[in-house]
């Protein structure tokens, strides 16, 4: 059996040259709960000296987002040389509400208030594939149909903050997603500031008059459509070809590539190419216990037991008062009390940033990043062709087991026809959102009936797999009171080998992540701009973490069956499924 990292070499760095970020599991901390999330950004705002970015579908207009601004104009007022930039969706951005406030009336005055030295950007990226009609209408949700900027990714000087969430307060509370804090990256830091300034260089941006413009003669999306494409994707290409790496020099250690008594080693860790981004330089003792750990098949690990303990200790005490600050946020966003709590909260917290940001960093087993793009108004479609070409490997490779959340599942047709079609049947669990955990749950107008179409998809998956036999195939619907259901991304969990190809030992753990924006459905391939990472670990205990947080989010379900789904208590009329079908390529 072959290691899903000879896939990952072959397809992201040999076909295409694109950039690998390697990393070490003490530098990455994956968060549980949104108000660890909100908490998160408060902490890379206060302690930010160089830069913060934040690219997000919108900003929400709620009084957790006005004090998150406001803590982010204090750190502009109090560093002149910190330099700010927002990237923001132009359509759902300038959306305003019945107080006629929007993501752009929230933030302008960070560009106002802040002239000096020109060191705040707020821009507005415009999809030149929205109808030019609906335009006109600023206060139409309809505008947004046509595709968003839809990445999602918070920076902090070299420390990173990567989900699927946006900013408002049901992220901030009670709407479930993902979310990786990753330490002390300067390279992978630098490489999403390239990626947020040539998109934002191609948007639209808040002038010092307040006015939204576009600077260095760009093209109109609108009025120049096809000339701004052109553009755009010319400078996107400068892009890529900036980050790109030799694949000739580019090898790795993967222990889980060998039998447990083979002399071969696929590939040399001593080799790496500098070109492979590495965040801390390995000194001579820590690379002769890499020589010594590479005689073993396990996975790599060298952190110390009671790194965790301590970590562990430290969650203990927080959980409390964590638990309380969720309960007076929920139950009021006063502005007062929530700065009250961060004041509360700060000596721990942040006491615990600062502990961990030191020679621990330098700790752990290794990780590496893959990042992916979809930008399909350039033709852009890097993270569908990779996505296609996994599904095609773990489909033709025996002992793979893949669980999938989405908190909007609409696979596209050429993914269910990779799963349906695949040689080996491998065991597949989704996750997904219930109706009553889905976003648009009790919405206006049309938006109410929304989650039904979603359900809708779930009972054709489920119907083809009948049809196909697939009986492997499970999907499980996420309900937790009054949370939604907004998570996506996978677990790839392989089995190992052991006394030939057909004898293989279950893998507790996943070895393999993807976290980001996409939803993995038409709207994500064909309309909206898309950021994905795929991970690849070789630690142990990142692993587990990875499960724990897997199961975390599975506990919270129930699974669902074709027969089930057929009942009319389950909300699927008639005239559900055919508007699900006119707009499933928006969904």
């Amino acid at each position: 059996m072959k290691s899903i990292l000879d896939f990952l070499v072959k397809s992201h760095v040999e076909k295409i040259k694109q950039p690998i970020f390697k990393l070490y599991s003490s530098q990455i901390e994956i968060l549980q709960e949104p108000i660890d999330f909100y908490l998160q950004l408060h902490k890379g705002v206060k302690y930010s000296s160089k830069r913060i970015l934040m690219s997000t579908l919108y900003f929400g207009t709620g009084n957790l987002e006005k004090y998150l601004v406001a803590q982010i104009d204090n750190s502009i007022k109090r560093n002149k040389k910190l330099k700010v930039g927002m990237l923001m969706d132009y359509m759902r951005g300038n959306r305003v509400n019945k107080r006629q406030e929007s993501s752009r009336t929230l933030v302008e005055n960070l560009k106002r208030d802040n002239l000096h030295n020109n060191n705040v950007k707020l821009a507005f990226y415009y999809n030149p594939s929205t109808n030019k009609i609906l335009t006109l209408d600023s206060e139409s949700g309809l505008r947004e149909i046509f595709g968003v900027h839809h990445m999602k990714f918070y920076v902090f000087d070299d420390d990173i903050v990567l989900t699927g969430a946006n900013l408002s307060e049901d992220y901030f509370v009670e709407r479930q997603d993902r979310y990786f804090y990753i330490r002390n990256a300067p390279e992978l830091a630098n490489y999403l500031q390239d990626l947020f300034d040539v998109i934002s260089n191609n948007s639209y941006q808040i002038h010092e008059s307040g006015e939204l413009v576009l600077f260095n003669n760009q093209p109109n999306p609108v009025k120049q459509t096809q000339k701004f494409i052109k553009v755009f994707k010319n400078q996107f290409k400068m892009f890529l070809y900036s980050n790109q790496i030799e694949p000739k020099t580019i090898s790795f250690t993967d222990q889980n590539l060998k039998p447990q008594n083979s002399e071969e080693t696929i590939l040399n860790q001593e080799n790496m190419d500098s070109k492979v981004t590495d965040s801390h330089e390995t000194n001579q003792e820590d690379q002769q216990q890499q020589v010594e750990e590479e005689e073993e098949p396990e996975i790599i690990d060298i952190t110390p037991d009671n790194y965790f303990q301590e970590n562990k200790q430290i969650s203990l005490e927080l959980q409390e008062k964590k638990e309380k600050a969720t309960q007076l946020l929920q139950n009021s966003f006063n502005e007062v009390e929530i700065h009250q709590i961060m004041r509360k909260l700060e000596d721990t917290l942040f006491y615990e940033d600062k502990r961990k940001s030191g020679e621990l960093a330098e700790l752990g087993g290794p990780v590496y990043f893959f990042p992916t793009i979809q930008l399909s108004a350039i033709n852009h479609i890097q993270d569908e062709q990779f996505f296609l070409e996994f599904l095609d490997y773990i489909g033709s490779n025996e002992g793979y087991q893949l669980k999938f959340a989405s908190g909007y599942m609409n696979f596209t047709d050429k993914i269910i026809q990779k799963i349906m079609n695949s040689k080996f049947q491998y065991q597949l669990d989704l996750l997904t959102a219930a109706p009553q955990a889905n976003g648009f749950f009790e919405g206006g107008r049309v938006k109410k009936h929304i989650p039904f179409f979603y359900r809708y998809f779930e009972y054709n998956l489920l119907k083809l797999a009948l049809k196909f036999n697939r009986k492997n195939i499970r999907i499980n619907e996420y309900s937790r009171g009054q949370w939604t259901f907004h998570s996506k991304g996978l677990w790839l969990y392989e089995n190992q080998v052991q006394n030939g190809e057909s004898n293989y030992v279950s893998n507790p753990y996943p070895v393999f992540t993807a976290i980001g924006s996409s939803n993995y459905c038409n709207r994500s391939y064909q309309r909206d701009t898309e950021l994905q990472f795929y991970i690849y670990s070789q630690c142990n205990k990142f692993s587990k973490e990875l499960h724990i947080e897997n199961e975390r989010q599975f506990n919270y379900s129930q699974d669902v069956t074709e027969k089930k789904l057929s009942y009319k208590e389950y909300g699927l009329s008639l005239s559900v499924v055919a508007f699900a079908k006119f707009l499933r390529s928006f969904l």
